[in-house]
């Protein structure tokens, strides 16, 4: 009856310790069924589990993990032992039970799920540094006031979390705090964030008031932006809100780059006060209103201050040589604007929509060698540059 019983140990995927218990469990579906993975079933000695994303078996490309059946996952309770549990990226249903996490655990990461329910916050193990729920469907409040003392990375974006955030009173270690993408609202605090914080981004909600940016971390970790980089700086992402009121008076915030598009942001925009390791500034669609101060900042590449109400003329002889975009279509500038010593690796200038009159005389050769736009649509030209219509071999990209 039981001669086709293989050893455990020999299982594909399992890990065993020298008496042959069971400590490390690696699970990857091949089959197109409907996967159910019941956590009550591990046996006790389980260290870690990993489940592989269903997807790779089939294709190259994640996004065929929506065409596969949606296998399910339970988590009622966990091998004692456990410190590691990571089935990220495999579009499993269920329930997150917090409550059932062992004591021992210290990395939990299930990105990219269909998980429902709350989070117990009072639950969460004392050892846990990394706590990835994102991408999933859960509800609920956000309660960062008891958070363990551990806790490195907290990503909660892409969920439906909801209410008031509290962050007077978070771990002194974190590294990462991810809240876009919710329903979140109400005045963000934000003057307390733990000097550690190398990555903060709130975008995508429905925070209200003024964000001020005076004591924001001034650490400089490792830089989670999206955007490919070597840089190290402090990053911030508060657009797709509805804030009132920006404070950067302050050039000591510490902050390199900021995204505060898409809000209702108004008043001048004192760009001159930035920081001069500041190299992203995207302010964008708000209602921003008065001169720019363009004098030359050392390390500044892209300044996005489109759709809003900014006026007087525009000097453009004195642009950062790091510059590499700047976008302020749709306001009020006036005047006439001279090409002739844009940076040497600029590639966009966007003044479309503004009430610029004339251009100083320019060859074509003197424009930078990496340039591929300059847009003035919808601006009352006078008189227009004598350049010639050439065609150019693209040139490599430039990192931001």
């Amino acid at each position: 009856m039981f001669r086709s019983f293989i050893d455990v140990q020999r299982w594909p995927g399992m890990s065993c310790n020298s008496n042959g218990e069971v400590t490390n469990v690696l699970l990857s579906f091949t089959d197109p069924g409907r996967p159910t993975v019941d956590f009550q079933w591990l046996p006790s000695t389980v260290e870690t589990i990993r489940i592989v994303e269903r997807a790779s078996f089939y294709h190259d490309f994640l996004s065929v993990t929506k065409d596969l059946p949606r296998g399910k996952i339970q988590i009622l309770s966990m091998p004692p032992a456990m410190h590691l549990c990571d089935f990220s990226g495999c579009d499993f249903e269920g329930t997150l039970h917090v409550s059932a996490f062992s004591d021992a655990l210290v990395d939990f990461n299930v990105e990219s799920n269909r998980l429902q329910g709350s989070v117990e916050w009072d639950c969460l193990p004392q050892a846990i540094e990394v706590f990835n729920v994102s991408q999933n469907e859960l509800e609920g409040s956000i309660n960062l006031t008891s958070l363990p003392n551990a806790i490195r990375i907290l990503r909660l974006n892409n969920n439906r979390f909801h209410g008031s955030v509290d962050l007077s009173h978070l771990p002194g270690n974190l590294n990462i705090l991810l809240l876009h993408a919710n329903i979140l609202s109400g005045i963000l605090e934000a003057s307390n964030l733990p000097p550690t914080v190398a990555r903060f981004s709130v975008h995508n909600n429905l925070f209200t008031g003024c964000i001020n940016l005076f004591n924001f971390p001034k650490q400089r970790l490792r830089d989670y932006c999206c955007t490919p980089t070597s840089v190290s700086s402090m990053a911030v992402s508060i657009e797709n809100n509805q804030f009132s009121k920006l404070d950067l008076s302050s050039p000591d915030h510490g902050i390199e780059r900021l995204d505060a598009s898409f809000n209702r942001l108004s008043g001048s925009l004192c760009v001159a006060n930035l920081s001069s390791k500041f190299v992203v500034l995207k302010v964008s669609h708000n209602a921003f209103s008065g001169s720019i101060d363009l004098r030359p900042w050392p390390e500044l590449r892209w300044l996005k201050a489109s759709h809003n109400q900014l006026d007087g003329t525009l000097d453009l002889t004195c642009l950062p040589s790091t510059m590499r975009i700047l976008f302020l279509s749709n306001n009020l500038f006036c005047g006439g604007i001279n090409l002739e010593k844009l940076p040497h690796h600029l590639r966009r200038l966007d003044l479309t929509s503004n009430s610029i009159t004339a251009i100083t005389s320019v060859s074509i050769w003197h424009l930078p060698r990496y340039i591929k736009g300059i847009y003035l649509k919808d601006n009352p030209l006078q008189s227009k540059p004598d350049l010639r219509i050439i065609n150019y071999t693209r040139t490599p990209d430039i990192p931001v």
